[in-house]
């Protein structure tokens, strides 16, 4: 025996219904908004707004925020000087040691910003020596990797070059030392922790796999 198909029929106001239903729980779901998460840092009252502070009052406005019980573990190393002159305005522990958390990124980002505008692009170029030498130079690009490395490689191609005598790697842009000397041992030992230089290829990491063989032979050296 066949069973029999229920057909079910809509006139149409179920249906709009549902939609205006629906329409009326997001709109209820955006007005309901989670409260705001507001940091631990106490909120300044309006008079004690930093635009409205002047010199002399600034290293008490400074005291009042970094002597509140909420910072009573924190370590504070603060310089304010003013840029016009070698005024020191206010000055904490300026002249210790701290080790930077990641957060100094942020600092380091908003300078460079400002200082070199947004559309500028760090640039590693390849230049033609002699007797079919070629140099590879690098600007300290940190994005630099083995996809960009084929780029210039194609480029190269098209301008009909099919082979390289010798490939000298140019990193002499960044002077100084590689590694700071404020870095922490285990940090160094991690591959976040590698120098940095002004050619990194791959975020200048790679794996290195060793393999033992026989006893008393060397050993399998193998690169990813």
């Amino acid at each position: 025996m066949k069973k029999k198909q229920k057909r079910f029929q809509h006139t149409g106001i179920p249906i709009a219904a549902y939609i205006i239903l629906i329409i009326v729980i997001i709109s209820i779901s955006t007005l309901i908004k989670p409260p705001i998460v507001v940091g631990q840092t106490p909120r300044l009252d309006a008079e004690d707004e930093v635009n409205h502070t002047c010199a002399h009052q600034i290293p008490s406005s400074i005291e009042k925020i970094i002597n509140s019980p909420t910072f009573e573990r924190m370590r504070w190393g603060i310089l304010i000087k003013n840029l016009s002159s070698d005024q020191i305005l206010y000055s904490r522990d300026a002249q210790k040691y701290f080790i930077p958390a990641s957060t100094t990124k942020i600092l380091t980002t908003a300078a460079a910003w400002q200082k070199l505008g947004k559309d500028f692009r760090i640039r590693t170029s390849i230049h033609q020596g002699d007797e079919g030498n070629f140099y590879l130079v690098g600007r300290g690009d940190p994005s630099f990797n083995n996809a960009q490395l084929t780029v210039l490689a194609q480029k190269l191609q098209q301008r009909g070059i099919r082979s390289i005598n010798k490939l000298i790697v140019d990193d002499s842009y960044f002077q100084g030392e590689y590694i700071d000397s404020s870095w922490q041992w285990e940090d160094i030992q991690a591959d976040y922790g590698a120098p940095v230089n002004s050619l990194m290829v791959n975020e200048n990491t790679g794996v290195l796999t060793l393999s033992p063989t026989k006893i008393g032979e060397k050993l399998n050296i193998t690169w990813s």
